[in-house]
C-alpha cells in the first residue's frame, strides 16, 4: 500500500512549528516520508538480496525503510547487508531488533571520532542517545569507529564520509 497524503502530512507536520525555523529538524523529520517511499522501491526490486548503505541523514532514511518493511510484514532476510555511517537514529533497542531481523547478514554502524556536524546537530535538536555516537551499543548492531579510514579533510568531518566510501566498504569486507 502506498503512503497517504494524510500519513505524509503527518510526518512534515512537526516542522511546521518551532521546528521550521531549524533545517536540521526539517529534514530530519522528512526522512520518515523518504523511508517510506524507499521500502516501496525495495519491495519493487528486481533481484535480491541488496545491500544498503547510508551516510548521515541516509542512514536515517534507510534504518526507517527497514522499520517500513517490518510493518508490511516483508523482509526478514531481504537486505543482505547494510552499511550506516554517522547515523542519527535514535538508539531504541526495540526498533533495532527489528532492523536487526530484516538484515540478514552484517548490520554495521560506523562513526568516526571528529564528525562534530553529527554531534551538534544531534544534541542540539534532540535528547537521548544516537545509535551514530561512539558510545552506544545495541544487540545484533556491529559499531565501527572508522576514524582511522576517514580523513578530516572538512570542518565539521562530517561531509569526509563520501570521499573515504570506497575505503570504508572494502575495509568491512561488504563487497
Amino acid at each position: 500500500s502506498r503512503p497517504s497524503e494524510q500519513g505524509a502530512k503527518a510526518v512534515v507536520q512537526p516542522a511546521a512549528g518551532a521546528a521550521a525555523r531549524d533545517p536540521w529538524s526539517v529534514l530530519y523529520y522528512r526522512t520518515e516520508l523518504t523511508a517510506s517511499l524507499q521500502a516501496h522501491v525495495i519491495l519493487r526490486a528486481p533481484s535480491r538480496p541488496l545491500t544498503l548503505i547510508g551516510h548521515g541523514l541516509g542512514a536515517r532514511v534507510v534504518v526507517h525503510a527497514l522499520l517500513k518493511l517490518a510493518e508490511f510484514n516483508i523482509g526478514e532476510g531481504v537486505i543482505d547487508h547494510c552499511l550506516l555511517i554517522g547515523s542519527p537514529v535514535a538508539s531504541n533497542e526495540g526498533e533495532w531488533a527489528v532492523v536487526r531481523s530484516i538484515v540478514a547478514g552484517r548490520l554495521v554502524n560506523a562513526f568516526h571520532t571528529a564528525d562534530k556536524s553529527f554531534q551538534s546537530g544531534w544534541q542540539i535538536s534532540y535528547k537521548g542517545g544516537a545509535a551514530g555516537g561512539s558510545s552506544h551499543k545495541l544487540f545484533g548492531v556491529e559499531k565501527v569507529d572508522i576514524t582511522g579510514i576517514v580523513t578530516k579533510k572538512t570542518k565539521s568531518g562530517h561531509a569526509d564520509y563520501r570521499e573515504c566510501l570506497p575505503a570504508v566498504i572494502a575495509s568491512l569486507n561488504l563487497t
